[in-house]
């Protein structure tokens, strides 16, 4: 295991906290897409799909 200095942590605090301000305006730009993590991109294409059809969800 890894020792962990204060600079690092605080370097790994502050870019968790940017990815997350960027994902927070992304999203709410583009009307409900995540811009910095697939996985909420997946979540909401499954969603789509099932809620209104695999034609519909590829427009």
């Amino acid at each position: 295991m890894r020792d962990v200095t204060r600079r690092g942590l605080a370097l790994s605090l502050v870019l968790s906290g940017v990815a997350g301000y960027v994902d927070a305006i992304g999203f709410i730009d583009t009307g409900g897409f995540f811009v910095s993590f697939m996985s909420g991109n997946s979540t909401q294409a499954g969603v789509d799909i099932l809620e209104q059809g695999l034609a519909s969800s590829l427009l």
